[in-house]
């Protein structure tokens, strides 16, 4: 390595007294041609003629002796970012020349551009030559008459160094009077090999990753992506590739790993059709790709259009490399329609249940350790199927959950292992950071005892438990997933009267799966823009795939409502919103829970689609002595001996009633800095009561008013 750089400054030495020779050159020429300061005072501005004699002599003086060899102790020490290969040593320069197919009066310029910039002595020099003491950088014109190029300014800015950019020409005016500069991003890499490089922000360089084999893919896409690598091995002008699929889902990776095989690396960099510097962005990534004999992926934001993905194809259009553009589902055809040539196109449609506890397998075995965090994994057969069934994360998320939960092991101490309590922390945190603005979390404080409902709903809650839990085993392991290929997911509808436990027991359902319970905020779906309520619920679903979360409808029927005749334009639009509904809920793999206080006003194509349904009744007697029981908490200050038994015989009230009233009499016990006794549960009885309009009988009144 250490050879490699001094093979590289040496090249540096020589290329720049080159440059000093041709720059003598060019100014005995003019001398020779009367350029003297007794013909022109004014030339030169401030810098004297006996300054430049001055500076060539001490320029040549330096460039006449050998390069003095690379010993800074404190300069060795500092990372290589790119080692040269190991069989062929590239100097920069080379790799310059190769990459941007520079021939000799470009790479004469180069020199002279990268003279002025190493040493202000250059620096003054052509500021002599250029007759402006402000231009220290070579014009077009001058660096042609100082190469004596035999081609004209206008020819040389259409070579590849300069339209690529790596060549920079810059300012105003007739082309030959305007500034040659080297890209900075390239300035260390060929100035001061050795020096760790920083790549501009937004524009990364991927290490070496998986192999293709080692991918966990669907069937036949690592077949397609091995195509793309072999033709990419044989073909000059490579075909685009389109990954499609949600961020996380592992188009970066398997984009890395086809590259790999063809012996090509990754450059990655992101289209934001919203950033005004989007182009010279990727002019930037690209040539960082070319540098690096990489393929370039680009990741194309949601929000790109049909004018942008035209545009993005524009301009890659004038580079000769490898392209792919990563693009979210719903982009795909659009960018493939806007491509000039028509490109390779690989879908990543989520991993089934099976594939995830591989890749938890893979990811626990390497995870931690990558992390600095201890190495042991403390994960049962069982527990890590449980995560697989439970979490339906992409690959990218599931590395992410794997490294939070290692973090987080560490920070406590790092005595224990990951286990499966911290992978589960780590999933909801995640779920919950990927769910947008339309729905809302809701905490789950309710465990299964909590609940009081009759047995059957109870089995049935149960029932709907163990079905997100063995859905491997059902649909994968038993075969029912290839004869039902939609509905693979969990959608129920809790029917019943305000107050009687609906979001109770999504809550409970939502504990015992190990979900984030995400309550949609209905006011943000619903809008009066034609295709903007579909476009929200696209967003929610594809967000509620991506985190795992549990999506909870309450008062579903403003969404879910009844289709009706179509009589004007509002009615076909309604109707189109509840099919598109009706389409997303079926395609959705995680659990649905819809909540509703009229179950007859629903469209009879949703209730066909639930798996459950359940119809929540009033308390009865008994459910509802244990519901008063339940709501005062064992720290809360209450007379010993409360008929509680009267008030749930004599008010047929719901859950949520009882919880209000026993709240009110909590607060009226608080303020006369009491106890809470039973007046004030009649109280607040009685208040709640009264709030809902309920009509009560002369022996209930007198019941409530008396203590």
């Amino acid at each position: 390595m250490m050879q490699g750089i001094e093979t590289a400054r040496s090249e540096m030495h020589a290329a720049l007294r080159r440059v000093l020779e041709l720059l003598g050159r060019y100014l005995a020429a003019q001398r020779r041609d009367g350029r003297h300061p007794d013909t022109d005072p004014l030339r030169g501005v401030a810098i004297e003629e006996s300054e430049v004699e001055a500076l060539v002599v001490s320029l040549a003086a330096d460039f006449a002796r050998p390069r003095p060899p690379f010993g800074d102790a404190a300069v060795e020490t500092v990372p290589v970012v790119e080692p040269p290969p190991a069989a062929v040593e590239e100097t920069p320069l080379q790799r310059a020349g190769r990459v941007f197919r520079m021939r000799s009066p470009e790479s004469d310029a180069l020199v002279l551009a990268l003279a002025v910039e190493l040493d202000q002595r250059f620096a003054r020099l052509v500021a002599y030559l250029n007759d402006q003491i402000a231009r220290t950088r070579p014009s077009v014109g001058l660096a042609l008459a100082i190469v004596n190029a035999p081609v004209n300014a206008v020819e040389l800015c259409q070579c590849p160094a300069i339209k690529s950019g790596f060549l920079m020409i810059e300012g105003d005016g007739p082309v030959s009077t305007r500034t040659v500069r080297v890209a900075p991003e390239f300035l260390s890499r060929l100035a001061a090999p050795g020096i760790a490089v920083l790549l501009p922000a937004g524009i990364r360089l991927r290490p070496a990753g998986a192999r293709l084999d080692d991918l966990v893919l669907n069937p036949g896409l690592g077949q397609a992506l091995m195509r793309w690598s072999e033709g990419l091995q044989a073909a000059r002008s490579p075909v685009p590739l389109v990954l499609a699929g949600m961020p996380g889902s592992g188009r970066a990776t398997a984009a890395q790993a086809a590259s790999a095989a063809a012996g090509r690396r990754l450059v990655e960099t992101d289209w934001l059709p919203e950033r005004l510097d989007r182009a010279e962005r990727l002019g930037v990534a690209a040539r960082e790709a070319l540098w690096h004999d990489a393929t370039l992926l680009i990741r194309v934001a949601e929000m790109a259009r049909d004018p942008e993905l035209g545009e993005l194809w524009a301009l890659l259009a004038g580079w000769n490399m490898p392209v792919a553009l990563a693009v979210p589902p719903g982009l795909a055809s659009a960018a493939c329609a806007a491509a000039p040539i028509e490109p390779a196109i690989v879908t990543f449609d989520g991993v089934s249940i099976q594939q995830r506890e591989v890749l938890w397998s893979r990811l626990l075995a390497t995870g931690p350790a990558a992390t600095g965090a201890p190495a042991s994994v403390d994960l049962s057969d069982d527990e890590r199927q449980e995560l697989a069934a439970r979490y339906d994360f992409p690959p990218g998320i599931l590395a992410r959950a794997v490294r939070r939960a290692a973090a987080e092991t560490r920070l406590s101490g790092g005595a224990a292992p990951v286990d499966f309590a911290a992978l589960s922390r780590a999933c909801r945190a995640l779920g919950s950071a990927g769910m947008g603005p339309i729905a809302q979390r809701l905490p789950q404080p309710y465990s299964r005892d909590d609940l009081v409902l009759p047995k059957d709903l109870l089995d049935e809650l149960d029932l709907a438990a163990a079905w997100m839990r063995n859905r491997r085993r059902v649909f994968e392991q038993w075969g029912f997933g290839r004869r039902i290929a939609l509905g693979q997911g969990l959608t129920a509808l809790f029917a019943g009267e305000p107050g009687t436990g609906k979001t109770m027991a999504a809550q409970v359902l939502a504990h015992d799966l190990g979900l984030e319970l995400f309550r949609v905020d209905l006011s943000r779906v619903m809008s009066k823009y034609i295709g903007e309520t579909e476009k929200n619920l696209s967003q929610l679903f594809d967000n509620a795939r991506g985190s795992g979360a549990m999506l909870f409808f309450d008062e579903a029927d403003v969404l879910f409502g009844k289709r009706t005749e179509v009589k004007d334009a509002h009615d076909r639009y309604a109707n189109l919103e509840i099919g598109y509904l009706l389409q997303r809920m079926e395609e959705h793999t995680g659990t649905t829970v819809l909540a509703t206080n009229r179950m007859g006003d629903l469209d009879d194509a949703f209730t066909r689609r639930f798996h459950f349904i359940l119809d929540f009744p009033m308390p009865r007697p008994p459910e509802r002595r244990r519901i008063w029981e339940g709501m005062l908490p064992r720290e809360a200050e209450r007379e010993t001996g409360i008929d509680l038994d009267t008030l749930a015989r004599d008010y047929e009230i719901s859950g949520g009633d009882i919880r209000n009233s026993v709240l009110s009499a909590a607060f009226m016990a608080a303020e006369e800095g009491g106890v809470i006794g039973l007046r004030h549960l009649k109280r607040g009885l009685r208040r709640e009561l009264l709030k809902t309009g309920r009509v009560l009988d002369i022996r209930q009144r007198q019941a409530l008013e008396g203590d």
